[in-house]
């Protein structure tokens, strides 16, 4: 009954809205359905929008691409991921009132493009999204491709190598006992501000609590600290960041390393329900908490800035996340890492110590990095999965162009007390687990934001290095199989261990669009390394191509953009 209904709110928003703001209304037949990349080759001329390997494409026998365009300027369009056939994915299928729309799969999930016209309409949507599938981040905010300038330096997760292995070993180190302990009392104060939803007065209010939970973690004893209210135009719910400076970077403007996690909750049962949000996601604001608290207490000092996120208005389109991964890129910031903390207290197995990297939205080399830290420091499970479900704010600085991992409980068997009363501290049943988490962040800020004894002149040897290996990085194509599948190899130095590969939008830019290729191993003849990217591969005429260089320690050492054309 709830989803006939939002259905039927659906239709009697759009049919009021018809006509308004000025301009022509599109509607469905003036766009494609959603395209994967791989299903179609888009030109570039009619591109709207690509993310999570897909594609939305004007139709030019309708509809110019810049048209719409112009007309999705001030309108607040959000792309919708159906995780499953439903009611949700079934009434918006049924709709003339959705622009685009792409049905799930047994294997992929589905897409569909709304327009929202209204807060009331968000709400009613956010809240059919989350009864249909239990997902997170099922909503986001549609960015259209040429709105955003590409940052004009990629900065890849790299180790700093003069990092002491003990000193990171001390720094991971924590009292188990200490940490739950910490951990749980901050769950239940964040559980006791009562639900977070974006539009409520106690969720309003939450950043402010957050805000100076931080600041008594701290405790003042973190040198230049500070922690920041963030207004945003989407939502009334501010977010929080926490800015701690770089000691090569006082100014806290050079490159950054961050860790997120959401601060608002939901329940599906309505905007007034309560949704004390225990494990979705006040267990990842309490992780960021006590990687503060660790900060704080053990002294520690790191190269580059750290900054720690608390997202706002998560739950109803990524807003919060979204607005300011779309500043940093425009600021051109140089992000270095971002990890996304979102739901990890619970277990299927209560004594299960696995630790889930999601692999869709996130970047490869960074899953690499983060995998082979926690094996070398902390031991236990890592592994990779899928997450059908729903996403989180890492999806925002994917679609950005940077680095972004996402460590999760469960991508399969996750908590089905989420978006319910039952979110609460009561029903959480491995905060073991959750002192992982924190200790996983712990490892990824001391080796990429480079825990107090980096070298100076670091980025200065890099660069150099980079310049010099980069002349000696080339792309090489034979034919495939068939008429348009094609062989690929990279070949470069000696000091070049691992090649990834992935399709951009344009050259010169080294932001990814789409999971990379790549390959660690590699033949070396007279000095020179030959890396097999992949066999039979389908090539587009003019596409663009990134090529990324690592060495052995996975620093980014030499970068390289092509187009390939056929002749």
């Amino acid at each position: 009954m709830k989803n006939h209904y939002f259905y039927l709110a659906l239709a009697v928003f759009f049919a009021s809205h018809c006509g308004q703001q000025g301009g022509q209304r599109f509607v469905r037949s003036d766009l494609r359905h959603i395209l994967r990349i791989t299903d179609g080759a888009a030109s570039a001329a009619t591109t709207i929008w690509s993310g999570h390997g897909m594609s939305l494409t004007a139709n030019e026998q309708n509809q110019e691409p810049n048209e719409f365009k112009r007309w999705a300027q001030d309108r607040k369009l959000v792309i919708v991921n159906l995780p499953e056939s439903g009611a949700l994915s079934n009434s918006l299928a049924a709709s003339e009132s959705t622009l685009a729309y792409a049905p799930p799969s047994a294997v992929d999930a589905g897409f569909a493009l709304i327009e929202i016209l209204n807060q009331e309409q968000e709400t009613k949507l956010a809240e059919a999204a989350h009864a249909g599938a239990h997902g997170c981040g099922m909503l986001q905010r549609l960015r259209l491709l040429d709105n955003y300038a590409p940052p004009s330096s990629f900065i890849a997760p790299v180790f700093i190598e003069s990092v002491k292995r003990q000193a990171v070993a001390d720094f991971v180190a924590v009292n188990v006992t200490t940490v739950k302990s910490s951990l749980q009392a901050s769950i239940q104060a964040l559980e006791g501000l009562g639900t977070r939803f974006h539009t409520t007065a106690s969720g309003l209010n939450a950043p402010v609590a957050i805000k100076g939970m931080f600041e008594a973690a701290a405790a003042s004893r973190i040198s230049g600290l500070s922690v920041r209210l963030i207004p945003h135009a989407g939502s009334s719910q501010n977010s929080v960041i926490v800015t701690i400076p770089g000691r090569d970077d006082p100014q806290a403007s050079g490159p950054v390393v961050i860790i997120g996690a959401h601060l608002d909750s939901i329940n599906s049962g309505g905007e007034q329900s309560p949704a004390p949000g225990a494990d979705d996601d006040a267990s990842g604001i309490a992780t960021l908490i006590e990687i503060v608290r660790r900060i704080a207490a053990s002294g520690a000092q790191f190269q580059r800035t750290i900054e720690l996120h608390a997202y706002g208005a998560e739950e109803v389109g990524l807003i919060g996340s979204s607005e300011i991964a779309e500043s940093y890129q425009k600021a051109q910031r140089q992000v270095v890492a971002m990890m996304q903390y979102d739901m990890d207290a619970w277990a299927s197995d209560p004594a299960s110590d696995t630790i889930y990297l999601v692999t869709n939205a996130t970047r490869a080399v960074l899953r690499r990095s983060l995998k082979t830290l926690i094996n070398s420091y902390m031991g236990g499970n890592v592994v990779e999965g899928t997450l059908k479900a729903g996403q989180s704010d890492h999806v925002s600085w994917t679609a950005s162009g940077f680095n972004a991992v996402f460590p999760f409980e469960n991508p399969i068997n996750y908590n089905l007390a989420l978006h319910s009363t039952r979110d609460t501290t009561e029903t959480l049943n491995n905060l073991n687990l959750s002192v992982r988490f924190v200790q996983s962040g712990l490892v990824l800020l001391a080796h990429h934001a480079g825990l107090t004894s980096a070298e100076s002149g670091y980025e200065t040897d890099l660069k150099a290095m980079r310049s010099s290996l980069a002349k000696d990085l080339f792309l090489a194509v034979n034919n495939g199989s068939k008429s348009d599948q094609y062989n690929l190899f990279v070949a470069g130095g000696s000091a070049i261990k691992t090649i990834e590969l992935c399709e951009t939008h344009q050259a010169g830019t080294m932001t990814c669009f789409k999971e990379s290729l790549g390959s660690n191993s590699g033949t070396t003849k007279a000095a020179r390394t030959i890396f097999n990217i992949g066999k039979d591969i389908i090539i587009r005429n003019g596409i663009h191509l990134s090529v990324f260089g690592y060495d052995a320690n996975e620093r980014l050492v030499a970068q390289r953009s092509v187009r390939l054309d056929k002749k």
